[in-house]
């Protein structure tokens, strides 16, 4: 995937007491890019569009796969 921009939304603490952090951004003007696998990790990887509101219908629903993506879809929608 390719973006035209990006916004970043803030970065947060995994857990208390630790000094890793994520860091959330969305991206704008995406298209597909050079498609490249490297037959590791990322060759599991399943790409998927959603629109705003749908995945916001299913972080509300528990069926968001990633902890930090409903903090993300609440911060984008609420920059947007």
């Amino acid at each position: 995937m390719v973006a035209a921009s990006w916004k970043p939304l803030g970065s947060y603490a995994v857990s208390l007491g630790s000094a890793a952090r994520v860091h959330l951004f969305e991206a704008g003007g995406l298209s597909s890019g050079v498609r490249e696998r490297d037959g590791g990790a990322a060759a599991d990887r399943k790409l998927s569009w959603w629109f705003m509101d749908t995945a916001i219908e299913a972080a509300a629903e528990g069926r968001f796969l990633l902890p930090v993506g409903p903090l993300a879809l609440f911060l984008a929608g609420r920059a947007a």
